[in-house]
């Protein structure tokens, strides 16, 4: 069967370039089970106070650099790491205001233009999906923009004493990335049968990842033809809309970390 169309999962926009080293970058995702991509870390200071909230990798074409500081979140002053996390859970649309580390800077944090943001014409992750056998088997190729964007991945060794056991099952269901959870991997990349360091060693290091998948029929599942689609809706929709499946990732976001040596 024919390959579907190439389906945008995050998006972002070029940077935006503000006064005193500071810069605008607006990010959406199709889905609160995905992650934005981005890794931050926070800092304290001696007293246990935040020193700050700082991008964990240089992402050039986002402008980013690593230790630019985080300032604001849809023009809100984060106060403390879990401010942070709890935004980035909740929102599909952000838009981050940081600083360079090259041009540090005292003056107030600007409020983002809303209405005259850049626009989200960067694809940040995307996915295609390709009907192989029976439509039990199919493809499903992850294309991200950098390996540094963060992938959540999870995928367990089976531990059933069927023809399965020892293969790698999707842990739950990841909707936006078409995966259910119980789907089987066959290959990544074309190495079969992948134990999860290498299926690990991918996600750590692959632009492009080719999976072949293969959903046993039943128990309520859409066979691998149909379009989940839930990353056209809000997140409380997908619940009702899939609540035949039992497991769904809870949307946890690589956010914020501590960083050794710094009190945190």
């Amino acid at each position: 069967n024919s390959g579907n169309q190439e389906q945008a999962i995050v998006m972002a926009s070029h940077p935006e370039h503000l006064r005193h080293g500071r810069y605008v970058v607006q990010l959406s995702r199709a889905s609160l089970a995905q992650l934005f991509c981005l890794e931050f870390f926070a800092a304290q200071t001696r007293d246990e106070q935040l020193a700050g909230i700082f991008a964990s990798h240089d992402l050039p074409f986002l402008g980013m650099s690593r230790w630019d500081r985080l300032l604001s979140v849809n023009g809100y002053e984060l106060r403390s790491s879990q401010e942070c996390c709890n935004m980035m859970k909740e929102l599909l649309s952000v838009v981050l205001v940081l600083q360079s580390k090259n041009r540090p800077s005292t003056e107030p944090v600007p409020q983002p233009k809303m209405e005259s943001l850049p626009p989200l014409d960067m694809m940040l992750l995307t996915i295609t999906k390709e009907i192989l056998e029976n439509d039990t088997e199919f493809m499903l190729t992850i294309r991200r923009r950098s390996p540094k964007l963060k992938l959540d991945l999870p995928f367990n060794k089976s531990l059933s004493k069927s023809k399965d056991h020892g293969a790698l099952l999707a842990a739950c269901d990841m909707p936006q990335l078409e995966i259910l959870a119980g789907d089987k991997l066959l290959s990544v990349n074309g190495v079969r049968s992948p134990s999860e360091k290498t299926l690990q060693q991918f996600v750590d290091t692959a632009i492009v990842m080719d999976l072949t998948l293969r959903r046993s029929p039943g128990m309520g599942r859409p066979p691998p033809s149909k379009q989940l689609g839930t990353y056209l809706q809000p997140y409380e929709a997908q619940a009702a809309a899939h609540a035949g499946v039992e497991e769904v990732c809870a949307p946890h976001v690589v956010c914020c970390t501590p960083v050794p040596g710094l009190g945190y």
